[in-house]
């Protein structure tokens, strides 16, 4: 079985070979892997790399960001990111607050923590004089991610993020059963083989729920990669299955009819949906099927 050191020099000595593509000076690689080694530990980095070790499609938008960094230097992208990181972490490597910070990495808000990182670093490399820059720890009592002292004020400062993080203050169930399933999509349509995805829930739909479900389905879909079916991922009042979808698969309990969906075996499922991908020749097949 292969370890981390292993994994992490193979890295290295891939992406050593583009140093010069990327202008980067020698033993910055080594030195920013060992700082990210150090911050993050050795065990969650086995986990990323060693444990989940399954191959990730480069593509994959659902894959673990770090992970599929670390998994291969031939992109100069995945070199670039982990510099990146590590570079950040280098400018708070002595603040207190970046523990609790890399605990909400790793616990699946990672692009939401790297964001907040990202715009830290950048505020307090503009900081001059007595100016500084330090993290908010993540508890509740905190006022804002990060904080700007200037002489006379701490200015506290929260990040808000454009982009899919939005969904989370969309208040309409139709349209978050309508964005789920489109994330769904996104995530099967690279794995070979049709798949069955069932989601409970006791709980309201609404931005955590959403959230909840898209960190199971994420663990589903690895699992499928991996070929672990059935498989099943549960976090508090939610629950995902995901399993291989046969002639013995439970069929979707609904039919159309005039008047909108009925109910057509008696079952407690709230929504359903079938996914389906028809090959075409060209856009205009698509608009004309469409």
């Amino acid at each position: 079985m292969p370890n981390l050191d292993a994994a992490l020099y193979r890295w290295i000595f891939q992406a050593n070979e583009k140093r010069d593509d990327l202008g980067l000076p020698p033993g910055f690689i080594e030195e920013s892997i060992a700082l990210l080694k150090r911050v993050l530990g050795e065990e969650y980095l086995e986990q990323q790399l060693i444990v989940e070790s399954g191959p990730i499609p480069v593509m994959d938008d659902e894959a673990h960001p770090l992970r599929k960094w670390l998994l291969s230097a031939h992109i100069f992208q995945h070199i670039v990111q982990v510099m990146e990181l590590a570079s950040y972490f280098r400018a708070f490597e002595h603040d207190p607050a970046l523990l609790s910070k890399v605990e909400k990495l790793k616990r699946d808000s990672f692009w939401s923590t790297f964001f907040e990182l990202a715009m830290a670093t950048r505020a307090k490399r503009a900081c001059r004089g007595k100016e500084e820059v330090f993290l908010n720890p993540e508890v509740a009592e905190s006022i804002g991610d990060f904080t700007i002292s200037v002489p006379g004020a701490l200015i506290p400062v929260e990040c808000s993020r454009l982009g899919r993080s939005l969904i989370a203050s969309m208040a309409s169930p139709k349209a978050l059963l309508e964005a789920l399933s489109n994330r769904i999509s996104d995530g099967v349509e690279s794995i070979g083989m049709p798949l069955c995805v069932k989601i409970r829930s006791d709980a309201s739909l609404n931005g955590d729920t959403y959230n909840s479900v898209l960190r199971l389905v994420r663990r589903g879909l690895s699992d499928a990669r991996a070929l672990k079916l059935p498989a099943k991922h549960v976090d508090g009042e939610t629950t995902v299955e995901l399993e291989r979808l046969t002639s013995a698969s439970e069929e979707i309990p609904f039919r159309e009819a005039p008047g909108g969906i009925v109910d057509v075996v008696g079952t407690d499922w709230g929504f359903a949906v079938r996914l389906c991908w028809v090959p075409v020749k060209d856009r205009d097949e698509i608009t004309d099927r469409h």
